[in-house]
């Protein structure tokens, strides 16, 4: 109801420049519970809060060892495996302007730098699985999609060049740290050839 009645007393003819008062806000009725009924609500949203933290920390445990466990397979080598760059197993291909206007909310995920930032019926990449990498703003974030996808223009996708498991080449990736080679004037940005010739070894 709240926002019904913000949405009530805005002024305006074009969504954009529609504008909300300050006497008008402050003239809205806010219905509240008694006082018992307040730290009620309180002490049981405190509680979910309390588990919310809890399990960021697990996540975060988890990620580490994740990294740790990832670092130590491919860290060891064995006689068999070959020295490679990431050059040698793929290209980078630029993605494609999609604007959030031009976007029709449903269907496939659009990603950007920073990930997943809305959806879309007609994926610009049209066979999944697809492994994202952020070229400006988060770059060298590395993302996985199962389905097929869009893929912006701040981002690349990854199209592999030779026979390798496209999910061990996105542990690959994730293990060779791209963002070390991106370029940290004005708006971080990942360069493809630096990228590239990173080892993978």
């Amino acid at each position: 109801p709240f926002w019904e009645s913000m949405r009530e007393r805005t002024v305006g003819s074009v969504l954009r420049r529609k504008t909300l008062s300050a006497k008008a806000l402050m003239e809205i009725p806010i219905e509240l519970p008694p006082l018992p009924e307040q730290q009620r609500i309180v002490d049981l949203i405190s509680t979910v809060d309390s588990y919310i933290d809890a399990l960021r920390q697990q996540l975060e445990r988890a990620k580490r060892s994740r990294g740790a466990v990832l670092h130590e397979l491919l860290s060891s080598g064995g006689e068999d495996w070959t020295a490679s760059s990431v050059g040698q197993l793929l290209t980078l291909e630029y993605g494609k302007p999609l604007t959030e206007a031009n976007r029709d909310g449903e269907g496939f995920p659009v990603y950007a730098s920073a990930g997943v930032v809305g959806f879309h019926s007609d994926p610009m990449v049209p066979i999944g699985p697809v492994i994202v990498v952020g070229r400006k703003g988060t770059a060298g974030a590395v993302y996985w999609s199962e389905i097929q996808c869009s893929v912006i223009d701040t981002a690349y996708f990854v199209r592999p060049i030779s026979d390798i498991d496209l999910r061990f080449l996105y542990l690959l990736l994730t293990f060779v740290d791209l963002k070390s080679v991106t370029a940290q004037t004005g708006v971080p940005g990942l360069n493809r050839e630096r990228a590239y010739s990173l080892s993978c070894t």
